[in-house]
C-alpha cells in the first residue's frame, strides 16, 4: 500500500487499537529514510514479545497515533543513509524497519479485526 492509501484506510478505523504482525508495535512519532531504498519512509518499531511490555489498554497504540505520524510526514524531508535529502512521497510504500536495518518489509494490508486493526506486512520485491 502507498502512504496515501494507508492514510485513507486508517481514517476508517479511528478509535481502534493497533497491532502489527508478529506483535510489533510502532514507536511514537518516529520515522526515517529506509536503509534499503533511501527515498522510502520507514517506521521504527518495537516488539511486545522482546520489549518486556505488558499488553494492556494503557500501552496499546491507537490508529490515531499512526495516522498522526503519517500525516505529519507528508512533504517532510529525510536524510538518506549515505547523504542526500529525500521528501516523503505519498505514492511510495511505507516500510516497517528500525534505524539502520534492512527488513524489506512494508505495509501491505490493513485488516479490520473488529476492535483492533492488524497491519499486515509483505516482503518488498524490486
Amino acid at each position: 500500500m502507498k502512504l496515501k492509501d494507508i492514510i485513507v484506510e486508517l481514517e476508517k478505523h479511528k478509535g481502534k487499537s493497533l497491532k502489527v504482525e508478529n506483535d510489533l508495535i510502532l514507536l511514537d512519532g518516529y520515522f526515517d529514510s529506509y536503509r534499503g531504498y533511501y527515498a522510502y519512509m520507514a517506521l521504527s518499531y518495537n516488539s511486545w514479545e522482546y520489549g518486556g511490555y505488558d499488553y494492556n489498554d494503557s500501552t496499546v497504540h491507537k490508529v490515531e497515533e499512526l495516522l498522526d505520524i503519517l500525516k505529519k510526514s507528508r512533504g517532510s524531508y529525510m536524510t538518506g543513509w549515505k547523504g542526500g535529502e529525500y521528501q516523503v512521497c505519498e505514492d511510495l510504500e511505507v516500510f516497517v524497519s528500525n534505524e539502520g536495518c534492512n527488513t524489506q518489509m512494508y505495509i501491505a494490508e490493513i485488516e479490520d479485526m473488529d476492535y483492533y486493526v492488524n497491519i499486515k506486512l509483505k516482503k518488498f520485491e524490486d
